[in-house]
C-alpha cells in the first residue's frame, strides 16, 4: 500500500511510522518471549491474548509513504490523476499498478474483465455476449474500457432493454471473427486462469469454437472493512466511498469462425 504526499509533508509522515515501531512483529516477538520468562508458559498465555487483542486494534497498516519523483521513479502505474493523501493498494496480479483503496475491487474486477476480452478478440472471436450471474452488475461497474477492435470505445454493461426487464445480458459484440490465434504476452490474469489456458489451447488447436467462460471474482485481497477502519486512523484517506468486496461470477459466451487444426 502507498499513499504520496507533497515534498514539505513527507517528514513528518514519514516520522509518524516510527510510532507504530513497538507493534512490528519484531517488537512483539521479542516481547513474547520477555513474558513467557517472567510468567512462565501457562501464565503468560492470557495476557499475550489480551495484548494481541490490543494491538490488533490500534496497530496501523504498512503504508509506505512516498513523493510524486519517487512514484515517477518507482514507474508505479495509478490510474487517473493522481491524488495526495490518498491510500492506493497494490494490483494483486501485478505490482507495478495500484488502484484507490476505495475503488479498489471494482477497478481489479473490471480489469480481469478487459483481460478476458482482450484474450478472447486475440484469439478471434466472432461473437461475445456477457451474461450475469452473480454478484455486481451494471449498477456497480458501470462502464468499462474494453479494447474490442471493432467496438475501441467504452462499452456500456447496462442490461439490454429489449425482452425482458430481467435480462441478464449486459454486454454483446459481434466481431468479424479471425483465423489469427494469438496469446497477448502482457496478459497478468492469465497465468493464474487454469480454464483461460485450456481454452485458449483449444482455440488455437483448431478444436474449440464455441464455450462459455466463467468470469470469477471470489478473493478480497485483504481489502476489507478491517483494513479500511485502520486507515482512517492513520488519517489517510481512501479514496472516496469505499465498495466492499462482493463474490461475483459473469459468464461469458463465445463464438468463434471454424478454423483448421494448426499442424504440429
Amino acid at each position: 500500500m502507498i499513499a504520496i504526499y507533497p515534498d514539505q509533508e513527507i517528514v513528518e509522515r514519514r516520522a509518524s511510522v516510527s510510532d507504530n515501531l513497538l507493534n512490528s512483529p519484531t517488537a512483539r516477538r521479542l516481547g513474547r518471549i520477555t513474558r513467557r520468562v517472567i510468567l512462565g508458559p501457562v501464565l503468560s498465555i492470557p495476557v499475550e491474548r489480551g495484548i494481541d487483542a490490543l494491538t490488533n486494534k490500534v496497530a496501523g497498516p504498512g503504508i509506505w509513504y512516498g513523493t510524486q519523483r519517487e512514484l515517477d521513479r518507482a514507474k508505479f502505474a495509478l490510474p487517473g490523476h493522481l491524488q495526495l493523501r490518498t491510500l492506493y493498494v497494490m494490483h494483486p496480479k501485478d505490482s507495478s499498478r495500484y488502484f484507490p483503496a476505495a475503488t479498489f475491487h471494482r477497478m481489479v474486477f473490471e480489469h480481469k474483465f478487459a483481460e478476458a476480452i482482450r484474450l478472447l478478440t486475440a484469439l478471434g472471436a466472432a461473437h461475445i455476449l456477457v451474461e450475469h450471474e452473480q454478484g455486481w452488475s451494471s449498477d456497480t461497474v458501470g462502464k468499462v474500457h474494453t479494447p474490442v477492435p471493432e467496438i475501441d470505445a467504452t462499452v456500456d454493461l447496462a442490461a439490454k432493454k429489449s425482452a425482458a426487464a430481467k435480462s441478464k445480458i449486459m454486454f454483446e459484440a459481434f466481431l468479424d471473427g479471425s483465423d489469427s490465434t494469438t496469446v497477448p504476452n502482457d496478459l497478468v490474469w492469465f497465468p493464474d486462469e487454469p480454464m483461460w489456458q485450456v481454452i485458449a489451447d483449444g482455440r488455437m488447436k483448431g478444436a474449440m469454437n464455441k464455450f462459455i467462460l466463467e468470469l470469477r471474482y471470489s478473493d478480497d485481497f485483504g481489502v476489507n472493512a478491517d483494513l479500511i477502519a485502520k486507515v482512517e486512523g492513520t488519517k489517510v484517506c481512501v479514496g472516496g466511498k469505499f465498495t466492499s468486496h462482493v463474490e461475483t461470477i459473469w459468464k461469458i459466451h463465445a463464438d468463434f469462425n471454424m478454423v483448421r487444426p494448426k499442424e504440429a
